[in-house]
């Protein structure tokens, strides 16, 4: 009976890391995706500014070539 209630407890143990494993898994590749859609948008943003800054600076250069 105790050799019985042992393998239950190694299995549910077993059963309770596996599914813990699968969770930790889901919850890196859930963080991992926010991440990298966080670093896109901010990549866009820093393009975006950089284009804008280009075009204030052409249209101040042309104010003062005149």
């Amino acid at each position: 009976m105790d050799i019985q209630l042992q393998e239950l407890i190694d299995k549910i143990k077993k059963d309770g890391v596996a599914n813990a494993e699968q969770a930790a898994a889901q919850i890196i590749a859930e963080a991992e995706k926010k991440a990298n859609s966080i670093l896109e948008e901010a990549q866009k943003k820093s393009d975006d500014m950089i284009k804008n800054a280009k075009t204030e600076i052409s249209l101040w250069r042309s104010c003062f070539e005149q």
